[in-house]
């Protein structure tokens, strides 16, 4: 790789690093992004991967090639630790009947594992016994009551939302569908009990079943979750700020003009502002400061008006250089540019408290 370009001389970089994302996703994300530089530059790489271990699709556990692992017949080819771990997991997504194998889908494609493979680890003897089992006439017993802990009513067993902690606390599926698409909504993609203090997550099979024309959004935010930590030196994180818009990628710091993958719009990933080039990021911003300068100086107001003026159209002072800075779009986290910070002062513009970093968390009211 010594005579590519210097933008591609990152990518040579981060294979030869030890970082080593546990879901494959973000590492396909980072490598498409490296595609692209490639494109620009006109050149080519040839890659020899080599997978040492992964991690099992079940139970996380390591795996190496030492180890009798069970590849899955499915599109994506996953892979499991073993024969026990993959019978646990039919066991327990058909409840114990073992009945419609040929619909047991893989945990990361949710395509149908063929169903050859599912029946192949289990006896001949189990697989009878289960279907008899099921033959049986089905004994009737009592009516079982459930009481739903958000909309305070009682509510029969059909209805019940098969959460991890239903013995303490039990919600119908009506409430926790709305429960579940608010949270996704917010772009919240850790959808929790919603007992105060419980630290149970909601199953992504619940997700699915109640909200399953959100769960391709669920799917993508729990993707960029991971994104943030795998910063570099070389890279920023383009949170963007379309509206409604989940996507966050790493972006190359040098770049002023981005598309983002999943909207199409462009900004500045260094100032989460619309594209402002031949302007830099500190040009564009003095402009806009001037702007809002000369705007408020037409108005002749005093000191509380100003105050009342800047809280009703959300504009916030930098707590390090006092310059009034005025969010025109995306999240609440702002960099300020001004000609003292130059980008190395941040702030939210919810609470207007400085931050340690770039999207540092804070408790924010």
């Amino acid at each position: 790789m010594e005579n590519l370009p210097r933008e591609t001389q990152s990518l040579e970089q981060f294979l030869n690093t030890t970082l080593k994302p546990r879901n494959p996703q973000v590492l396909r994300q980072r490598l498409s992004h490296f595609l692209q530089l490639l494109r620009l530059t006109n050149s080519s790489v040839t890659l020899n991967v080599t997978i040492r271990s992964f991690s099992c699709l079940l139970c996380q556990a390591k795996v190496t090639s030492a180890h009798q692992f069970l590849r899955l017949k499915c599109q994506c080819e996953g892979t499991v630790c073993g024969k026990e771990c993959f019978r646990a997991y039919v066991y327990q997504y058909t409840g114990g009947t073992l009945q419609g194998l040929d619909l047991v889908p893989c945990p990361r494609c949710y395509s149908a594992i063929e169903k050859a493979q599912v029946v192949y680890y289990f006896t001949e003897f189990e697989l009878i016994t289960n279907w008899q089992r099921q033959s049986m006439p089905a004994v009737p017993r009592a009516q079982v009551n459930y009481h739903c802990g958000i909309h305070d009513d009682d509510f029969g067993e059909r209805e019940l939302a098969p959460m991890g902690c239903f013995a303490l606390h039990q919600y119908c599926k009506d409430c926790m569908q709305g429960w579940i698409a608010t949270k996704i909504n917010d772009g919240q993609a850790d959808v929790g009990c919603p007992k105060k203090d419980c630290t149970e997550s909601v199953p992504q099979t619940l997700v699915r079943e109640l909200c399953p024309e959100l769960f391709q959004r669920y799917l993508t935010l729990l993707v960029n979750g991971t994104v943030p930590k795998l910063g570099s030196d070389t890279e920023i994180v383009f949170d963007c700020p379309t509206p409604d818009c989940p996507n966050r990628i790493l972006v190359d710091k040098r770049i002023m003009d981005f598309t983002c993958t999943e909207c199409q719009k462009r900004y500045c990933p260094q100032c989460k502002c619309p594209v402002h080039v031949p302007e830099t990021c500190k040009q564009y911003f003095d402009r806009l400061q001037a702007e809002l300068k000369l705007h408020l100086d037409q108005l002749h107001m005093d000191e509380a008006a100003t105050e009342a003026y800047f809280k009703a159209n959300g504009i916030k002072p930098c707590p390090k250089c006092n310059v009034p800075i005025h969010k025109i779009s995306g999240c609440k986290y702002v960099t300020c540019m001004s000609g003292v910070c130059q980008g190395t002062t941040y702030l939210c513009m919810d609470c207007g408290k400085q931050l340690p970093g770039d999207h540092a968390n804070h408790p924010c009211p």
